[in-house]
């Protein structure tokens, strides 16, 4: 009996020092890291949350799921914050990377909940496109997608977006629609190898009080708006951005675009004073008209078609086509997403070809076709 008592003690013992260096182990482990180890480039990234969208389960894939990471406030959450970070979203198909609906409702009262701050940080997001199914579906694809509550949102609500990448995208970077914002910053954000540019829109309810553009060179952003509901977009420290406000059904936003450091602009058009402050015209200036000039062995087929002359900067990609005297397509169309803006042609049909670039805005918008006829006598295969 005193030999099963001893027994059932040191068992006890045993167990009671495990636990209580377990414990130890999980709260200090983080600060045990040796200094030097600390300090390091290695020690300070941020650890990463990856979503590889082919890797996915069946029932997080499209159709079964519209995103691949999502958010949405609980009534806990309502008029609290919302931070996501450290997020590697990529290879993605027929969805949208991160989604996050800035308000919710209560299931019992049916009472709007939202979040009164949303930041994104650290965020990459590649490689997010759609497949033919989606194209013909009209699949509502895009990097990040805000989705504001409307009209109902019961806050306004702060949302940051810094240190986001999107990157060789064939959607719409990122998307913020519909809500009450008190202001949107983009703060070192980055869109490259994408078609169209950034999207805000307040068409049919929500508001933007201040839009700030701080450290994003070239960013591209398109806004869309009925009158009155973007009221200040201030850039800062960011050189060659676009910003549009592009017309639409109910009208334009009329927003206020103001260049605190004179080197960001807007349709190519430049500070209008010397004054700190400068209110940038969202009106493209006249330039020259472009004209289409095909050049190349054009008798036998190999044509290389070069847009001469100005396009507006807000043009974020251009579509060349080629057409026989019938209308029948005989290429592909080609798509170029930065100037020059110029693609060879490969034309196997001889006679009359009609060869037209078709310039597009971020929105996807058709400009008007530049046009022009080449003779091919001999396709040369």
């Amino acid at each position: 009996m005193r030999a099963t008592l001893h027994v059932r003690s040191l068992v006890i013992l045993l167990l009671a020092s495990v636990g209580a260096f377990t414990a130890r182990a999980a709260t200090t482990a983080p600060a045990a890291r040796p200094a030097a180890e600390a300090g390091s480039l290695a020690a300070q990234r941020p650890t990463m949350k990856e979503f590889d969208g082919r890797s996915l389960p069946e029932d997080q894939r499209w159709p079964k799921a519209e995103s691949v990471v999502r958010f949405r406030p609980a009534v806990a959450d309502n008029n609290g914050p919302l931070v996501v970070e450290n997020y590697l979203v990529h290879d993605v198909t027929n969805q949208k990377g991160i989604a996050v609906r800035v308000m919710a409702r209560e299931i019992a009262t049916r009472k709007p909940v939202a979040f009164a701050t949303i930041t994104l940080r650290n965020c990459t997001l590649a490689k997010i496109a759609r497949d033919d199914a989606g194209q013909r579906l009209d699949v509502r694809a895009q990097g990040i997608h805000i989705i504001g509550g409307g009209e109902d949102q019961p806050v306004e609500t702060d949302l940051l977006l810094e240190d986001v990448t999107v990157t060789d995208s064939g959607v719409v970077p990122i998307l913020i629609d519909e809500g009450k914002f008190k202001s949107i910053t983009f703060r070192r954000v980055k869109t490259t190898g994408t078609v169209p540019g950034i999207q805000i829109t307040t068409i049919n309810a929500g508001f933007v009080r201040e839009i700030v553009i701080d450290d994003c060179p070239g960013l591209k952003l398109d806004l869309l708006g009925r009158p009155d509901s973007i009221q200040r977009c201030i850039v800062r420290n960011s050189p060659k951005a676009v910003i549009t406000d592009t017309p639409n059904f109910n009208g334009k936003s009329g927003v206020q675009i103001v260049d605190e450091g004179r080197i960001a602009t807007t349709g190519g058009a430049g500070p209008a004073t010397r004054s700190a402050t400068v209110v940038i015209p969202a009106t493209t200036p006249a330039q020259a008209k472009p004209r289409l000039v095909a050049t190349g062995d054009i008798r036998a087929g190999k044509v290389k078609a070069t847009i001469l002359g100005g396009l507006p900067e807000s043009t974020a990609f251009v579509t060349f086509e080629a057409f026989d005297k019938d209308d029948y397509r005989v290429i592909q169309p080609i798509t170029v997403t930065d100037a020059p803006w110029e693609a060879q042609l490969d034309i196997q049909t001889a006679g009359r070809i009609r060869v037209q670039a078709v310039p597009h805005s971020a929105t996807g918008d058709a400009q008007p076709a530049i046009v022009t006829q080449v003779d091919v006598v001999a396709p040369r295969k």
